[in-house]
């Protein structure tokens, strides 16, 4: 990669500030890091600026904790988190993947060396994240314009798939079966047609002989019909 990252760091102890600029901008001409002592300044350099992600003490003056990676996300919600800890600090840096940090490293000599690594894969992580996002809405805006388009053409359309149930259907089709285009959805044919055919001769019914079971009419069985004085079609 070739892009520069603008890293804001945020510690209250002035030799592991040091360490970490060591770390990144002495061996990576990319970074171009941002300190903070304290929380006030953390907060004045968070709204100011524009980063590529956030490195934090576990434990910031001013702060409970890790409470500075829940200011973070509260004022930039996908800005990445990396937190440093100290050697054993194994729960904290769980505590802190909980709390949504995308990584951890050990705050010492060799291990900070990771850390150019770790910021990298993380803004990559964000980038993709990103970018699969922005495909994800552009297609949820290209559906919804079909979805616009096919509801509006007067002809019957719909999709099946291969065991004949619907998977797409448009308002011209729902409403040849007296439904919507979502009811539709899983159905077949057969499904929706015989549901209108009962409905059918059930009101056939009561204008016709009432000697016609009615159970003929709600199974499905389509009997004879017998002509009386009085009915009509």
């Amino acid at each position: 990669m070739d892009t520069a990252f603008y890293i804001l760091h945020v510690d209250d102890n002035a030799f592991d500030r040091q360490l970490v600029r060591d770390a990144l901008e002495r061996e990576n001409s990319l970074f171009t890091v941002t300190t903070a002592a304290s929380r006030q300044e953390f907060e004045i350099q968070l709204l100011a600026g524009h980063y590529d992600l956030v490195v934090t003490d576990f434990d910031i003056l001013g702060y409970q904790g890790l409470e500075v990676i829940d200011r973070v996300h509260e004022v930039f919600p996908d800005l990445p988190v990396i937190v440093l800890t100290g050697t054993g600090s194994e729960e904290i840096a769980v505590e802190a993947m909980k709390r949504g940090a995308a990584d951890y490293v050990i705050k010492n000599p060799y291990h900070i060396r990771r850390l150019p690594m770790a910021i990298q894969s993380a803004i990559e992580r964000r980038r993709l994240r990103d970018e699969r996002v922005r495909a994800e809405q552009k297609l949820l805006r290209e559906r919804n314009l079909l979805r616009t388009l096919i509801d509006n053409v007067p002809d019957v359309i719909y999709v099946t798939d291969l065991t004949g149930r619907f998977i797409a259907s448009n308002a011209a089709h729902a409403a040849a079966a007296h439904t919507t285009p979502s009811q539709m959805i899983g159905r077949t044919s057969a499904d929706v047609f015989r549901r209108i055919l009962r409905a059918t001769f059930t009101r056939m019914t009561r204008r016709w002989s009432p000697a016609i079971p009615r159970s003929s009419v709600l199974n499905g069985a389509l009997p004879f019909l017998p002509w009386t004085a009085g009915g009509s079609l």
